[in-house]
């Protein structure tokens, strides 16, 4: 059984201790039975804790650093529960301070550049940038997607402003990237999906769609709220993860749903994470054509929802 002093030293450190820390409460043959028994696992060399979890290891990694350090980029966004697409590192990142205006390096897995306090937070009891520093390393970073995902889900939770944060970090690697995927983040992007596609219609050529739109017949019923719209090309965009539709009745109320789409003279085509940026763009493009050639066009109306707009997070 895990001492309570153990354990409640542990809660104070996002549930990490030093082996030091836990030999003081703890004699080394105890030490040994608790992890024999996996009632304290080992988060990496010489630091234990109850549970894995990623606190847990952020944790366990700056207790070994023992630097001026702070979780950064694709781990704080996963702390802030940013949404995300490409898979973790194995080793939590972490950004070590040093003087502004010195311009940011890695150096053996370890990034270098300047936080200040204000770009700091302690997010799930763990010291990691805040979250508008942290949308701004992984827009600099990241593939412009996966930034793009994140800084979507970023202004969906309401996470606020990244202007300072932005101007701060002027000249740094990757910044006018940054620039161009905060501008372009929309908290009406429902999904990583969404986010994703948004970004490659974009990239192929294509109008910047609606987001977000509910059709309505003539007489003003709802008819359903579509991921994209194309007003001028008559064309609607569904993005479809595999688990939506699981269930037969799920699939038959969708089936009604886009039948009553198509019967006001919209074009309906199916985006799938599967689609690549090629795909996808001839897809929509063929329903564009599609839609030119009809020359009934049933009346119909339209509401936007109320979202705001991520330009505030510049």
């Amino acid at each position: 059984m895990l001492p309570k002093e153990l354990l409640a030293l542990a809660a104070t450190q996002a549930g990490a201790v030093t082996r030091v820390q836990a030999l003081e409460h703890a004699s080394p043959e105890a030490l040994a039975r608790l992890v024999r028994t996996r009632e304290l696992v080992v988060l990496r060399r010489n630091v234990y804790g109850p549970a894995d979890t990623l606190a847990a290891r952020c944790s366990a990694r700056l207790l070994s650093v023992r630097a001026d350090c702070v979780v950064s980029h694709a781990t704080a966004a996963e702390l802030h529960a940013f949404p995300r697409i490409e898979k973790l590192p194995t080793d939590p990142e972490l950004t070590r301070n040093r003087p502004a205006g010195e311009p940011p390096r890695t150096v053996d897995g370890l990034r270098i550049a300047s936080v200040p306090p204000e770009h700091r937070a302690v997010v799930q009891g763990v010291a990691a940038t805040s979250a508008a520093r942290t949308l701004v390393d992984c827009a600099r970073t990241m593939s412009a997607e996966e930034a793009v995902v994140v800084a979507d889900g970023a202004v969906r939770a309401g996470s606020g402003r990244a202007g300072r944060e932005l101007a701060y970090c002027a000249g740094w690697p990757g910044i006018a990237q940054a620039r161009r995927v905060l501008a372009f983040a929309d908290a009406r992007a429902d999904s990583a999906l969404e986010s994703r596609t948004r970004w490659r219609l974009v990239q192929q050529g294509l109008p910047a769609p609606e987001l977000q739109v509910t059709l309505c017949d003539a007489h003003g019923r709802d008819v359903g709220e579509v991921d994209f719209l194309w007003r001028e090309q008559r064309t609607i965009l569904e993005t479809d993860g595999r688990l939506k539709y699981t269930e037969d009745a799920v699939l038959w109320r969708e089936k009604l749903r886009e039948d009553a789409l198509r019967a006001l003279g919209f074009e309906v085509v199916r985006g799938y994470w599967s689609d690549s940026a090629q795909e996808l763009a001839v897809k929509v493009r063929a329903a564009f054509a599609l839609s030119a050639q009809q020359s009934v066009r049933p009346g119909y109306g339209f509401r936007e929802t109320p979202r705001r707009r991520a330009q505030q997070l510049l």
